[in-house]
């Protein structure tokens, strides 16, 4: 799980705090976005150097990313529904031989480095600020 965090300016702030009502409304769109290009990120790394292959295209292509609202927060999911993705991802035994440990190759996890997060909270903040300025 990774936290995102926005850092404005006195000006944005002053902005975000006279119209409180439509910083949630641009946080979900930013955050939407956000998952959108770390979804994408996600299946564009598939057949490149140091990646994973693809054989029939089922697994890159039931990489989905959505939001959701838990209360005061406002969270960015992205994953799969295929049974032999979490093996990809994070390695482990073999569930057929129960003895072959297979490496993980993760697919999902490299859309989360420090740069493309800094990426996020940018278009987060991009969104929040389009919103307050209407």
């Amino acid at each position: 799980m990774y936290n995102i965090e926005i850092e404005l300016n006195e000006k944005e702030l002053a902005l975000v705090l006279k119209k409180p009502e439509l910083v949630r409304k641009g946080l979900l769109r930013g955050v939407r976005n956000s998952m959108l290009m770390a979804e994408r990120y996600s299946k564009e790394t598939f057949n490149t150097p140091g990646h994973l292959k693809v054989r029939s295209g089922r697994l890159r292509s039931s990489i989905t990313a959505s939001t959701k609202e838990q209360g005061k927060y406002v969270v960015g999911l992205i994953g799969t529904d295929v049974v032999y993705g979490a093996i990809h991802e994070y390695g482990g035994i073999h569930p057929r031989s129960k003895t072959i440990r297979m490496p993980a190759r993760p697919y999902i996890g490299p859309s989360f480095t420090d740069d493309k997060l800094n990426k996020y909270a940018e278009q987060i903040k991009k969104s929040i600020m389009e919103e307050v300025k209407q």
